[in-house]
C-alpha cells in the first residue's frame, strides 16, 4: 500500500494521536498508572477512592468513558480496565511482587504498527515479556486452582490434626496402662 502525498499530513497525525494513546495505555497496562494531565484517557482514576482501602478502591476507583474509547481498542476496554486495576492493587498490596518490578522495569513498548515485520517484532518482544514473567511468577492460576488447592491444604491440615490427636490418645492410654 502506498500513501499519496497528499495524506502524508494526515497519516502522521493519525501516527502521532496513536503513539500518544499506546503511551498511556503501556503506563496503564504495565504499570497500573494513568497520567493523563488533560483528562483525555478512556480511564481515569477517582481521586476520592485512590486512598480507599476498602472495596470502594476496587469499585469506584477507576471511571471508563466508554465514549473516548479508540476504535481500535473497542471491545478491549473492560479488559483492559481489570487488567491495569489488578496490577494497580498488587502494587498496593505487594510492591515487591515480581510482577510489579518486571511490569515497571523491563515491560515490553506498546506501539502502533506499520508493518508486518514490526508486528512480528512486538510479537516476539511479547513472548519475551510472557517468558519473563513466567519464570519470576510461576505458572497462571486460576480461582477454582487456588480454591482447590486449599481445599487440600485444609484436609492435609485436618488430617495432620488428626494424627496428632491419635498420637496423643495412644500416649494418653500407654500412660494409664502403665499406672
Amino acid at each position: 500500500m502506498f500513501i499519496r502525498p497528499e495524506d502524508v499530513c494526515h497519516v502522521s497525525c493519525v501516527i502521532r494521536a496513536g503513539a500518544c494513546v499506546c503511551s498511556l495505555l503501556e503506563k496503564w497496562i504495565f504499570e497500573g498508572t494513568c497520567s493523563d494531565i488533560y483528562g483525555e484517557f478512556f480511564i481515569q482514576a477517582v481521586p476520592e477512592f485512590q486512598c480507599s482501602s476498602s472495596r470502594s478502591y476496587w469499585n469506584r476507583g477507576f471511571s471508563l468513558d466508554d465514549s473516548e474509547v479508540p476504535a481500535f481498542l473497542l471491545g478491549l476496554q473492560d479488559s483492559i480496565l481489570q487488567c491495569a486495576k489488578t496490577i494497580a492493587l498488587l502494587k498496593r498490596c505487594n510492591p515487591k511482587d515480581p510482577l510489579c518490578v518486571v511490569g515497571e522495569r523491563c515491560h515490553h513498548r506498546v506501539q502502533c504498527c506499520l508493518t508486518k515485520e514490526s508486528l512480528v517484532e512486538l510479537e516476539a518482544e511479547c513472548k519475551q515479556y510472557e517468558a519473563t514473567c513466567r519464570q519470576l511468577c510461576g505458572e497462571p492460576v486460576s480461582v477454582s486452582q487456588l480454591l482447590q488447592r486449599s481445599e487440600l491444604d485444609l484436609h492435609a491440615i485436618r488430617e495432620i490434626q488428626r494424627n496428632r490427636l491419635l498420637a496423643a490418645q495412644r500416649e494418653y492410654r500407654l500412660k494409664l496402662l502403665s499406672l
